[in-house]
Parts: C-alpha cells; structure tokens; sequence
C-alpha cells in the first residue's frame, strides 16, 4: 500500500493507520511461517510461535482473565500459537472467541491443508521432536 494513502472511505484510516490485529487461526504446518514471512515482508510486525512463549502467554493470560497477546503489544500478527511439551499442549486457536472480545475489528485467518499431507509434515516436523513429545505427553509410542 502505497504511504502517502490516508484515508480509503469518508475518513476511515487505513489499515496502517488503525493497525487491527491479524491473528491465524489454525494448527502449525499449515504455512504459518509463510504467512508470518508474508506480514514482516510487507511491514507488518509478525510474531511466529517465540519459541513457544507465545502459547504459553496467551495460556497465562487466559487464566487470568486479560488480554490474551498483552504481553506482546508491539506485534500486530501473530502465527503458530500452538506449544506441546512433555507436561502439556498448548492451542491457542480453541480461544477465537476470546481474542475476538479482546480485539473486535481483527482479522482472523484459518489456514487449512491437506490432511494427509498435514500429518505427514507433523510426524517430520523437528526431525520427529513433535511427535516425540506428544508420545511423552499422552503416554503412546510409535509400537
């Protein structure tokens, strides 16, 4: 979008101006870092799993009842809210409603895929890291 637009209809700002949050909704190896890659390439401050700290955020803040991406106000994007370890599994996408409260004029992307394809990605994902940790985490093994 080009800077020196500043309005788009009868005095609305435009969306670099109001900066509404843009949150996608659906599970890790879904292209979630494409998307995270496609906001940062065009301006739009992305964060993108943080090394699980943004599950586990949102999860905190959820508890306690605030808002659920308080403790990352400078992002404007937010991809791969999911977390799994060996003491639990973290989805962030199950609170939609809760993030539309917090944030009404969002904007909410469910990615899909393939499903076969899908599972596939995940069993590789992190040379098979998240599966292992699901299997830790239920009590299952690959037998």
């Amino acid at each position: 979008m080009p800077d020196d637009i500043q309005e788009t209809v009868e005095g609305e700002p435009n969306f670099k101006e109001r900066q509404p949050k843009i949150f996608q909704m659906g599970f890790n190896k879904c292209s979630t870092r494409t998307f995270n890659n496609f906001f940062e390439i065009n301006g739009v401050k992305s964060v993108h799993h943080a090394g699980g700290a943004l599950a586990k955020s949102i999860e905190k803040n959820m508890a306690a009842g605030l808002d659920l991406i308080g403790d990352f106000p400078e992002y404007t994007a937010f991809t791969d809210m999911e977390f799994v370890s060996d003491t639990g599994y973290i989805a962030a996408q199950r609170w939609f409603q809760t993030f539309h409260k917090w944030h009404p004029d969002a904007y909410f992307i469910l990615n899909t895929r393939n499903i076969k394809d899908w599972i596939s990605s995940r069993l590789r994902h992190g040379d098979g890291n998240f599966l292992r940790r699901f299997e830790e985490l239920y009590g299952l093994s690959q037998d």
